[in-house]
């Protein structure tokens, strides 16, 4: 255990990503979700629209790839569906099965597997977030009532053959605004990059293995579970700010245009006098890429937190806040939650809604 922390601890504080093996998952149901995932993807368009994701929503299916090329246009099809988190008597939901009841009788037995999928995910969260409090020092039951009752987002992912991949991304640059992402890659065929000291390095997949990545939220939560706590200890520092993008993209999953800039994307938005973390564990940018001749599927878990849970950090506000201005305006730059913090806060006496101002920087569609 001692060894675990200490290599998660190391991770988190260069880049946030990590592989997870050992994690107690039965190959039978990993290798069952991944199936089903491709079995999704083969049917015919008009069975798929039947998933069809609304405009402004989380769950659904969503094909952003197209006939005409654009710049770096996103090259991939996602079915996403809401896991509801057992509460603290430790019931758990049929959320998932229940979603896919609704698509029909054929979509039953796909229900099942992947709400027994969502629910192991839910204990491999856990037991990831026991060894990230255990790295700052907290305790391994610190973050647990953050995460009970709580409803996350599952992710199916696929990324077609593409013939020109060089004018085209899986997904752009973006850093997750989850608490954590665990993700399981299908077969050998990589695609998922981070961007490490200014270059994009591969993450190549593992077999049986998870990529765990910390996400925006948990840079924040942190606070909240943290803020009765004794900060004697903790270092006063800023984080530092992430290379600079130089991709130019469209996201037709929310319609946001990404402008080709050079600019600082991570916000040094975490000041260690509020933050556990003490700027050491990154949410770092990542992007996926296609392939000529290759698909590539994967599978990613978002963990949430409860949606009533509120940070203070910037004005109150919660996860469901959080998300809706993600799906709405997401943005990954330097001025990302001071943007959010404007959303929330309309110019007094204005007597208007609350409104997105002009980006300083570079934009980013959300991928959650």
């Amino acid at each position: 255990m001692r060894r675990a922390v200490a290599q998660v601890a190391a991770a988190c504080a260069s880049h946030g990503f990590f592989q997870v093996s050992g994690h107690g998952v039965p190959p039978s149901l990993a290798r069952a979700a991944l199936d089903g995932a491709a079995g999704f993807f083969r049917l015919p368009p008009a069975a798929k629209q039947r998933a069809r994701r609304a405009p402004g929503t989380v769950t659904g299916y969503t094909a952003a790839h197209a006939d005409r090329f654009v710049d770096n246009l996103p090259w991939k099809e996602t079915l996403s569906f809401g896991h509801r988190h057992a509460n603290a008597a430790g019931n758990n939901s049929s959320t998932v099965a229940d979603y896919f009841s609704t698509l029909g009788d054929d979509f039953k037995h796909l229900g099942e597997v992947y709400q027994e999928y969502c629910e192991a995910m839910e204990e491999v969260t856990k037991a990831i977030m026991a060894v990230l409090g255990e790295s700052l020092g907290v305790g391994g039951g610190y973050y647990r009532e953050f995460f009970e009752d709580s409803s996350s987002i599952m992710r199916c992912n696929y990324y077609p053959p593409c013939p020109e991949p060089e004018r085209t991304l899986g997904t752009g640059p973006h850093c997750d605004p989850s608490a954590l992402t665990v993700l399981l890659q299908d077969g050998d065929v990589d695609g998922l990059q981070v961007l490490v000291a200014g270059a994009w390095r591969p993450v190549r997949p593992l077999p049986g293995a998870f990529v765990v990545n910390i996400g925006d939220t948990f840079m924040v939560c942190t606070l909240v579970l943290g803020r009765d706590m004794d900060l004697g200890s903790i270092d006063r520092r800023v984080v530092s700010s992430c290379p600079a993008m130089m991709v130019s993209h469209r996201d037709l999953d929310v319609d946001l245009d990404v402008r080709r800039r050079l600019a600082p994307l991570a916000p040094p938005v975490l000041h260690a006098s509020a933050a556990l973390t003490n700027g050491r564990y990154k949410s770092c940018l990542h992007r996926a890429v296609v392939h000529r001749e290759q698909e590539r599927r994967s599978l990613a878990f978002f963990l949430c937190p409860r949606e009533d849970r509120v940070r203070r950090l910037y004005p109150d506000f919660t996860w469901a806040d959080f998300m809706r201005f993600t799906q709405r305006h997401y943005r990954a730059d330097t001025r990302t939650l001071d943007a959010f913090a404007r959303w929330l806060r309309p110019p007094a006496c204005s007597g208007a809604a609350p409104v997105v101002g002009p980006p300083t920087t570079a934009t980013q569609a959300a991928t959650v």
